[in-house]
């Protein structure tokens, strides 16, 4: 890992961000990470990453130096050319800067993450993949909220007193003891432990 914390103290990681900058001013319109790693791939810009093998620690530290680039060239457009970027997987582009953004950036926990190259340094095929299930977990118990919130006769925003409290109300209503129906007392079950648990 040590040879990638130097890459990004070198030259080449300021050509990178050089690299970074032309591509955004050329697609106004923005692009995607994927795209933009792509394009990068094809100059050479990122050409130490370029014949790396495909297991989740490399495209993890690909992805981790792309966005540390973009939030170091970030900091330099706002104080340098008074814009800034849009940073994100989906979209990256750059668009002005605007008074209150300053501070928002100092929210931004993203931000912190990728700019601290400990995260980098200390990173192992295993804790990449217990980030990526940890990511995977989360989105599609995201994914399946609205479908639970549903059976709950409920929609966001909602707190989690008020899906307790409708869930007790339900579940007595629906329990099989009390003459309710087994599959919809189950799904009632699995909504609450989804939105809860």
């Amino acid at each position: 890992m040590k040879n990638i914390v130097d890459y990004i103290d070198s030259d080449s990681f300021d050509l990178l961000l050089f690299q970074i900058e032309k591509l955004l001013t050329e697609y106004p319109q923005g692009l995607i990470e994927y795209d933009l790693m792509q394009k990068l791939k094809s100059l050479e810009a990122f050409s130490p990453f370029a014949s790396i093998n495909k297991t989740s620690l490399d495209l993890y530290i690909q992805h981790f130096i792309l966005f540390h680039a973009l939030y170091r060239l970030q900091d330099k457009l706002i104080s340098s050319k008074n814009c800034d970027i849009v940073i994100s997987a989906l979209e990256i582009k750059l668009i002005p800067l605007y008074q209150n953004d300053k501070q928002l950036h100092k929210l931004d926990k993203l931000r912190g993450y990728y700019l601290d190259v400990s995260n980098l340094v200390n990173s192992s095929e295993e804790s990449v993949n217990e980030l990526l299930h940890s990511f995977w977990e989360k989105y599609l118990r995201n994914d399946h909220r609205n479908e639970a919130l549903n059976i709950l006769g409920l929609t966001d925003p909602v707190d989690n007193a008020t899906i307790t409290a409708e869930y007790r109300k339900q579940a007595m209503e629906h329990h099989p003891d009390r003459g309710g129906e087994p599959e919809k007392f189950k799904s009632i079950n699995e909504a609450y432990s989804l939105l809860i648990g």
